[in-house]
């Protein structure tokens, strides 16, 4: 995925006079494409072109309350029920291929998944302790060591992404935690308030209440992005990539131009 790199460290004032597109948000995410898909609060999954038309839509109430998308992988779609603990598998135009449940595994109270480059899936099992990754057969493949031997006890993962060689993991506004591909555990920062994050594989975009920050996994270097007015107090999220900021409002999305 290339880099974001948008110009950092400029302010963004309260201006919302109409949304780009008119959606009931409950989650938003870009692809490394940076293509725009939408969960909203009736759990209805929407794909939007660069344009804000509507290009795919998936509604099926079966699948029930989304606790999350993940959109990492662009032709393979991933929505998750975390009170079933139900993954569903979308393709490219919305579609479903499968699903199936991670309590036939014997995985409960899982309360993210992420999508590995080799089509399995990541799990933190909160029982365990550990990173696992496993498939949709329910083969696992890898697992971290116990975290609770790392000081890292009580957590409580919102979000989960791999990219290149690297899986992050959020721990509910609190830190970061990264592994490499094979479930071995690197290190950890804290981020506070942090709401949601996107991950291109070097840098970690994340975004706290107030400001877009990146931190470099190569340097460790933490800087802001962009600050926003505190007056702001509709924005709910904020998605960065190299043309667009994309500020996520409860009742619309309003896009940007990124200075240069």
């Amino acid at each position: 995925m290339q880099s974001c790199q948008v110009k950092p460290a400029f302010s963004q004032k309260k201006d919302f006079p109409q949304p780009d597109i008119e959606v009931k948000v409950k989650y938003a995410a870009l692809d490394k494409l940076f293509r725009l898909y939408v969960v909203t609060t009736n759990n209805q999954v929407y794909h939007f072109d660069e344009n804000n038309k509507e290009v795919f839509r998936f509604a099926n109430k079966r699948i029930g309350n989304i606790s999350d998308i993940n959109v990492s992988n662009p032709i393979k779609i991933v929505i998750y029920n975390k009170d079933f603990g139900r993954i569903l598998e979308l393709d490219n135009t919305l579609a479903e291929i499968q699903e199936f449940s991670l309590a036939d595994f014997g995985f409960t109270d899982i309360s993210a998944v992420g999508v590995s480059n080799d089509d399995g899936y990541w799990i933190y099992d909160p029982l365990r302790f550990r990173l696992i990754k496993i498939y949709a057969n329910g083969k696992k493949s890898f697992e971290s060591a116990n975290l609770s031997d790392f000081g890292l006890q009580s957590l409580y993962i919102t979000k989960i992404i791999e990219n290149g060689n690297k899986v992050v993991l959020l721990d509910e506004g609190k830190r970061f935690l990264i592994f490499d591909n094979f479930g071995q555990y690197l290190s950890s920062f804290v981020a506070d308030n942090t709401r949601s994050f996107q991950f291109d594989g070097n840098n970690i975009y994340y975004f706290d209440g107030k400001d877009v920050k990146y931190i470099s996994l190569s340097t460790f270097e933490n800087q802001i992005l962009f600050s926003f007015d505190e007056e702001d107090t509709g924005l709910k999220d904020v998605l960065v990539s190299p043309e667009k900021t994309i500020k996520i409002y409860e009742n619309g999305i309003q896009k940007l131009i990124n200075d240069r």
